[in-house]
């Protein structure tokens, strides 16, 4: 199986668009999501209103310092047991 994806803006809205490729075989699928980008600000602020109350920004899977120009952004939240 192949999977490939990127990310497109189309005038204000971006899309995240995928494709899958069976191996040994002709069969593609394909789609088309809209895709929104929430920044960091937001981003706390909803999970604080969704009762998380620690939440860890890294810019990359090895636990690096996250910053605006991270390539990805990786969020580890935590919630307090229920009792």
């Amino acid at each position: 199986v192949k999977f490939m994806r990127r990310n497109e803006w189309r005038g204000e809205q971006m899309f995240f668009l995928t494709i899958l490729k069976l191996k040994n075989s002709d069969e593609e699928y394909s789609g088309k999501s809209p895709f929104y980008a929430l920044t960091r600000k937001e981003l706390e602020q909803s999970l604080s209103l969704a009762g998380f109350e620690e939440a860890e920004f890294f810019g990359d899977f090895s636990g690096g310092a996250w910053n605006e120009d991270s390539f990805i952004s990786l969020v580890i939240a935590r919630k307090p047991l229920a009792r």
